[in-house]
C-alpha cells in the first residue's frame, strides 16, 4: 500500500513547491540557492539530506493531520522517504506557472511535438519505448527519478497538473502507473479499467518499442 495525500497535505507540498521558486508576480525571489543543490542531487537519498527536503516531508506531515500515522504504517519508511526525495528534485526542476491547467504530465508526453493528438505514424514527444521504461521503473526510485527528469524538458515548460503530479509521485503504484499509460495514450476514461482498452496495449508490460525520438 502506498501512501495517498489528502488534499490539505498536497496542498502543502505544492505551496512548498511555488515558495522554492521565483514569483514574477509578487517579486519573491524564491530560494535559488536550494533549488540549485535539489536540481544538483544525484538522486532521491541525495536530495534526502536537504532542508529543503526536510522541510517538504514536515509540512505534507503537519497538512495531513492524523491521515499520516494511518497511512505511513502501511508503507515502508524508507521508500516512503525516498519518494519524497524524488519529488522534491521533481519540483525544483519543474517551473511555476500561475496558471490552472487540467491536463497531466503523462498526457503532455503523448502528444506531438507540436502539442497535438498523434495519428497512428505520428512521433510523440516521449517515445513509446522511453515512457515504458519510464514506468516499468517506478519501483525504484533512482531510476524513476533519472527517467522522470528526463522527460520533463520535453515539455519545453508547458505547465501540467502539478497537483496531479505530487499526488502521484507521492502515491505511485499499478493504479497511477496505468492512469499515465492510459493518459499518455488519450484515454484517461480507460484508466479505471473498464474492459474497453482495446487495440493499445500498454508500453509498461514489457515489449520492445522502436525508438520514436
Amino acid at each position: 500500500m502506498t501512501m495517498k495525500l489528502n488534499k490539505p497535505a498536497t496542498e502543502a507540498a505544492r505551496d512548498w513547491w511555488q515558495r522554492l521558486h521565483p514569483n514574477p508576480v509578487t517579486g519573491r525571489g524564491g530560494d535559488r540557492a536550494g533549488r540549485a543543490r535539489l536540481r544538483r542531487a544525484s538522486g532521491p537519498l541525495e536530495a534526502l539530506l536537504e532542508p529543503q527536503t526536510q522541510a517538504l516531508i514536515e509540512a505534507v506531515r503537519r497538512a495531513s493531520g492524523k491521515d499520516w500515522a494511518l497511512q505511513a504504517q502501511y508503507e515502508e519508511e524508507e521508500t516512503l522517504l525516498l519518494r519524497f526525495g524524488l519529488l522534491a528534485i521533481l519540483l525544483a526542476e519543474t517551473d511555476v506557472h500561475f496558471e490552472e491547467r487540467q491536463r497531466g504530465f503523462a498526457g503532455l508526453l503523448g502528444l506531438t511535438p507540436d502539442g497535438l493528438r498523434p495519428g497512428p505514424d505520428d512521433r510523440r514527444r516521449w517515445s513509446v519505448s522511453r515512457f515504458g521504461a519510464m514506468m516499468r521503473a517506478w519501483k525504484e526510485p533512482d531510476d524513476f527519478c533519472r527517467h522522470v527528469r528526463r522527460a520533463l524538458p520535453v515539455l519545453k515548460r508547458e505547465p501540467f497538473d502539478v497537483a496531479a503530479f505530487i499526488r502521484d509521485v507521492i502515491g505511485f503504484d499499478g493504479a497511477v502507473q496505468r492512469k499515465w499509460t492510459f493518459d499518455y495514450y488519450g484515454q484517461p476514461q480507460l484508466a479505471a479499467g473498464d474492459g474497453k482498452a482495446g487495440a493499445q496495449e500498454s508500453p509498461a508490460a514489457g515489449h520492445d518499442c522502436p525508438e520514436e525520438n
